[in-house]
């Protein structure tokens, strides 16, 4: 039996014992990655980004773990879908973009830790892609 719980929170222990140079990775990378999100990024301050992505990141594993939706994740979902109309395939270069970084970062990474982060970020992603408040 492969655990996958397991291995995502030796991962993103890993990860966070130096969360800011992963954040900056992170970054870089996922911006790069279409003239869209360069535009959409152009102006915006990276260091209230990183905050905002870090207790996303939280909320997204609470979710996982509870199959609940706090406040936060659906006024964050809210936002992503009717504020800023963030398109599907947004959200799998965001999750491309965070899997490329825990890989380039995380000396452990192999395809159990993939699956692992992939695994726990699932439930979380698809809630932010279909959830709006109407």
């Amino acid at each position: 039996m492969i655990d996958f719980n397991e291995y995502f929170n030796d991962s993103y222990e890993r990860i966070s014992a130096n969360s800011e140079v992963f954040f900056d990775e992170f970054y870089l990378n996922f911006i790069k990655k279409s003239d869209e999100l360069d535009k959409m990024f152009a102006g915006v301050s990276l260091e209230r980004q990183k905050m905002m992505l870090k207790k996303g990141i939280f909320y997204l594993i609470s979710f996982y773990s509870t199959k609940q939706a706090s406040d936060y994740l659906v006024k964050l979902a809210a936002l992503h879908q009717n504020d800023l109309k963030i398109r599907d395939s947004l959200y799998e270069i965001w999750v491309d973009s965070m899997l490329e970084t825990v890989e380039k970062l995380d000396p452990k990474y192999s395809r159990e830790v993939e699956m692992g982060w992939r695994i726990t970020m699932s439930p979380g992603i698809e809630f932010m892609k279909y959830y709006s408040e109407e």
